[in-house]
């Protein structure tokens, strides 16, 4: 079998995101499974000696509607990794709006944040982009063979938000994962000699909707925790400058940038909490990396909780600074969650999602 991947967010393979994680992962295991996977990110790909064509991100659909007629029109099989969730409720984020790229959002959430709110909604309502964007999204949708949700909660949305219910007939769920990965024997202090030995750690790119201003915030009062925010991008925006600024107010919050990926273990098995106030995040593929370090859990009600982390995480509302801080101190005083770290091991890996992947293919209509 051999099948061509597809992201339709263009700069994918440059702008390093949790979808890029999901495609590559993928690609890896399930090469180890026999499959023959090309990725390609050219915008009209050539489908010679493809049996499927796996396109990967319905946010950006109108990237990839043409691909998947193509693809049927040859007769290959059409996978959709949908990766996709409904964000509406961005627009209400106080925090978001005055961070907006748009500066009229930005001025009238200054005067009142229900103002800049209907100002939002009117303009995607109205706009002609959204209008192309969900037409594509539904296009994209029904073309496919096979729809690859991560969770369950996310196909419900997708089945109530386009309603097209026939949708559950054609999916099946592949779950987020991790690389389970030995400790190398890094020690903390040798790379980070500023860090204390324990702390509220939070990985992830600087930017409104992960919430990093929320948590030192929230945490304003409890100068006694440190808190540890690893990512890019504190230097380049408004935000993360900002972020930096009442960092320094609070005291006892450190900053080190982006990371590799093969030296967060040493970071994770540090923290004592790994805090994601996420306003979009499914589930979150940080909070499962540290869980497997034995990191206490605190997630957003944005995203699919139950399905992956059951009882075991501590469950905050991104919006509501009470709320956060109530969960992390909460997070803070508790045990480590062994039952998570199981649950994660066994449920969530990158080879599971590829199994569960090859078991959609074979739904596709080309014969496997």
């Amino acid at each position: 079998m051999r099948v061509l991947f597809y992201n339709t967010r263009l700069d994918s393979l440059t702008r390093w995101g949790g979808d890029t994680t999901q495609l590559t992962e993928t690609q890896r295991e399930l090469e180890k499974l026999g499959v023959r996977v090309v990725c390609n990110q050219e915008r009209l790909p050539d489908l010679d000696g493809y049996d499927i064509v796996h396109i990967f991100n319905l946010q950006l659909a109108e990237n990839g509607v043409e691909l998947a007629q193509r693809a049927k029109s040859r007769g290959l099989g059409v996978a959709l990794s949908s990766i996709f969730w409904d964000f509406s409720y961005i627009a209400r984020s106080p925090e978001s709006m005055l961070f907006s790229d748009d500066a009229v959002v930005r001025a009238l959430a200054r005067i009142s944040s229900s103002v800049g709110f209907l100002y939002t909604r009117l303009r995607t309502r109205l706009g002609r982009r959204t209008r192309r964007l969900l037409r594509a999204q539904r296009r994209l949708l029904e073309i496919a063979d096979v729809v690859l949700p991560n969770s369950y909660a996310e196909l419900e949305i997708l089945v109530q938000q386009f309603r097209i219910p026939q949708l559950r007939a054609k999916a099946f769920v592949v779950p987020n994962g991790v690389t389970v990965s030995e400790e190398d024997g890094s020690k903390l202090h040798d790379y980070w000699p500023e860090l204390p030995d324990r702390y509220v750690l939070q990985a992830g790119s600087c930017h409104p909707v992960k919430g990093q201003a929320k948590v030192i915030r929230a945490l304003l009062s409890d100068r006694d925790v440190p808190i540890v925010f690893v990512g890019a991008n504190w230097d380049e925006t408004r935000y993360g400058r900002w972020c930096q600024q009442i960092g320094k107010e609070r005291g006892n919050t450190f900053f080190i940038g982006k990371v590799r990926h093969d030296l967060m273990p040493v970071l994770y098995s540090h923290a004592v909490v790994h805090v994601l106030p996420s306003l979009r995040e499914s589930p979150g593929l940080a909070s499962l990396e540290a869980a497997i370090y034995g990191a206490n859990c605190v997630v957003s009600i944005h995203c699919p909780v139950a399905e992956y982390f059951g009882n075991d995480a501590f469950v905050c509302d991104p919006d509501d600074l009470r709320s956060i801080r109530d969960a992390v101190l909460q997070a803070w005083t508790h045990l480590p969650i062994s039952a998570l770290r199981s649950r994660i091991v066994s449920l969530f890996t990158w080879r599971r999602a590829a199994e569960c992947t090859y078991h959609g293919y074979k739904q596709c209509r080309v014969l496997i």
